[in-house]
């Protein structure tokens, strides 16, 4: 089966490891594995240099070997309701090039990466870490084109201040974490027209039933006031130089 491109084994009886003879099918571009009882992935991964779409929920998987999975043009994971616990993606992983859709969701994930390590994911558009255990979310500055967020039912402390600098995110679900501040800069978010905030022990409560509109416009009133006007040296010395030329002016005119 060399040619073979789309493969479906979902809800059947596949227990223990993935067989390590899918690495053969090197043509393969999606496989659709969910709903089975497989507990890892085969080292040989990586040989699937053309697959796309990889689909593992609902199985056994306690990690996944993320070092092959980034050699992979990957434009979809979905790894919901497995038994991943810890970090998902190893520190040697510095960038997913062409995920566009990430699902972990449902599993006991604590953190996505390392503590002060980043990971980029410059073409992700939906990101989902809902239920686990999440105490923090990392650097999000890289994840560009993000449009959707769900990270709902953690234990997130923080709404990170990279989250604030995306521009084309439209919907964030942050419901039932441990976050109390809002951060103000949240109101800038033109694009922004869902975040979800209940089940947070918030500061300000009204927020948690606020609608976007009245939330942006209650957080932008606390945003710090800019800093005086203060003219750059260019600026002063243009300025400088018209005053002394409207002087000369005045005394050159006829009393």
């Amino acid at each position: 089966m060399t040619s073979l491109r789309d493969l479906k084994m979902a809800n059947n009886s596949l227990t223990g490891p993935l067989d390590a003879a899918i690495a053969s099918l090197e043509l393969l571009e999606m496989l659709d594995v969910h709903g089975n009882n497989l507990s890892a992935l085969p080292s040989s991964m990586e040989k699937l240099s053309r697959l796309r779409i990889l689909n593992l929920s609902e199985n056994h998987l306690e990690s996944l070997p993320f070092d092959a999975l980034a050699k992979m043009p990957l434009t979809e994971l979905t790894v919901k309701k497995n038994r991943l616990s810890g970090t998902l993606i190893q520190d040697s992983v510095g960038v997913l090039p062409c995920l566009q859709s990430l699902d972990a969701s449902s599993n006991q994930l604590t953190q996505l990466i390392s503590p002060d390590t980043s990971i980029s994911l410059p073409a992700v558009h939906a990101v989902s870490l809902s239920m686990n255990r999440l105490r923090a979310l990392p650097d999000m500055s890289s994840w560009t084109n993000l449009l959707t967020l769900a990270v709902d039912e953690n234990s997130i402390a923080t709404i990170p201040n990279s989250f604030t600098g995306l521009e084309k995110l439209r919907h964030a679900d942050f419901a039932s974490n441990d976050i109390r501040v809002v951060p103000p800069e949240i109101s800038r978010m033109a694009a922004l027209a869902v975040l979800r905030l209940a089940g947070n022990p918030l500061r300000d409560r009204k927020l948690i039933t606020a609608s976007i509109d009245e939330l942006k416009e209650t957080l932008a009133v606390r945003l710090e006031p800019p800093p005086p006007y203060q003219e750059t040296r260019e600026q002063a010395t243009i300025t400088g130089l018209m005053e002394r030329l409207v002087e000369l002016d005045s005394k050159a005119m006829p009393a």
